[in-house]
This record gives C-alpha cells, structure tokens and sequence, in this order.
C-alpha cells in the first residue's frame, strides 16, 4: 500500500477497528480473549509513537499541530504519551495531514522506513515523467519539422517521413533514460526494438525512391540472434559470479572450521 495515497485501505481498518468494539466503545471480551494480550493498550501506544514521530520529522511543535487540529497542546501531548488516544475522525484527519494512511497510524511500522520508500516513489513517478516528456518531444519536434517544411515548401511530399525517423531517435532517448534510471536488464528489448525500426526506416526511405531493399531484414534477424545471445551471456555471468563467490565462502567457511576443531 502506497502511504502517498489514499485508498480503500483506511475504510477496511475502520470496519475491522469497529468490529472490536461493543455498543459503548469498548472493545469486546470474546475479541481481547481470542486476540489476547491487550490489543487497544497497543494501538494507543502505536498512535502515540507515530504522532510523536510524525510531527518531529515535519519540524512541529505540539502547539502547531494542536492548532492544526483545533485542540489543545496538553491534549496532544497525552496522546504522545499513550494517555489517551484521538478517537477515529481525528485519526483520518492526523493521517491526511501527514499524508499517511490510517492503517499505517495504528501498526507497527518504521516511520522514516515509510517515508523513505514515499520518497523513492515519488522520485521514480519524476523520473518517468522527465522520460515520457522526453521523448514525447521527439515527436514533436518530427511534427514541427513536418509543419515548417509543409509550409515552406506548399505542398507535402517527403514530409511524413519526418515521423518515421522520429520512431528510431524515441526508442533511443527510451534507451538512455531506462539505461540511467530504470532497469537496464531490459535493455534488450529496447535495444531489438531499436533495431527493426531503424532496419524499417531504411527501408521506407529506399521506397520512397522506388528501390525495394527487403533483403536488408535479414541483418535484423542476424541482429536479433546476437542480441539475445548478448542478454544471455550477461545472465549466466553474473549467475557463475554468484556461484562463485557462493563457493569461495563455503570454502572459507570449512577451513576455518577446520582450524576451530583443532
């Protein structure tokens, strides 16, 4: 669950914490007795550290964020010391204010381990759009570059192969931007793709001039096998390193343990 988001999530912890309730708010005997220990004594103590921890890492002081929520510092501060605890709409509130979810309010969980990971999420989420907008603009510099030339020249001709040279220049920007933010394992599919569009591109630009030069598909299927070999190799070396490295410790291990028998 994304603690970025929100989601059916808090709407489930709501109905499972109203679950353990009774008529006057209490949690039910035949729960604590089937859960055991003192489940809400460790949702208060939860809630207590998260808040405590929360407000810290956004530099508040109890005041601030009692003024947030329309109570009183001591109030916050008998929350952060598992006195009392804020009943569920104050939860959801706390919750939105942090951009947490409820859930997250009431388990067990690192905060800065949390944070950490919406962070990363977010970064990725950046990083993919600077990818998608990148090579979006090679395609609209193909039809800047169709626009310009329509009108300068009042009539279109070769224009449209400005987009069938586009398609090469995007898988490579894809390419670099996979290379340096994403997975680069699956650079190889890039890689294929890049191959038959520029195989493609040469082709078309030989039709255009009414000379058929098929035949050219073959250095892609000649490509392909070397590509695929290339992932493959790279694969099996990085398994051979691992055994490796996996014996030389077995190894250390027995002679050392033999040293320690004597």
């Amino acid at each position: 669950m994304d603690l970025c988001d929100r989601s059916e999530e808090d709407k489930a912890t709501i109905s499972r914490a109203l679950d353990y309730l009774d008529a006057n708010g209490y949690i039910t005997r035949e729960v604590e007795s089937a859960i055991g220990g003192n489940p809400m004594e460790d949702i208060k103590n939860n809630v207590a550290k998260k808040i405590t921890e929360l407000r810290t890492l956004n530099n508040m002081t109890q005041l601030e964020l009692a003024e947030k929520l329309n109570y009183s510092d001591k109030t916050i501060s008998k929350w952060e010391r598992a006195e009392s605890s804020p009943d569920i709409a104050v939860l959801v509130e706390i919750a939105d204010l942090f951009g947490v979810t409820l859930d997250y309010l009431v388990r067990s969980e690192n905060v800065e381990k949390a944070v950490s990971e919406c962070k990363k999420k977010e970064v990725t989420f950046n990083r993919r759009a600077v990818s998608y907008i990148a090579e979006g603009g090679g395609w609209i510099v193909a039809l800047f570059a169709f626009i310009i030339t329509t009108l300068i020249t009042n009539h279109m001709t070769f224009q449209w192969l400005y987009f069938v040279y586009a398609l090469p220049v995007v898988l490579i920007i894809k390419l670099v931007f996979n290379s340096i933010w994403f997975n680069s394992r699956h650079n190889y599919l890039i890689i294929s793709a890049l191959l038959w569009a520029i195989l493609a591109t040469i082709h078309i630009t030989f039709l255009y001039f009414k000379i058929n030069v098929s035949l050219i598909y073959l250095l892609g299927v000649a490509g392909q096998f070397v590509i695929v070999l290339a992932s493959r190799i790279k694969n099996k070396g990085k398994i051979s390193t691992f055994n490796n490295s996996t014996k030389s410790r077995v190894i250390e291990n027995r002679l050392y343990g033999n040293e320690t028998e004597k």
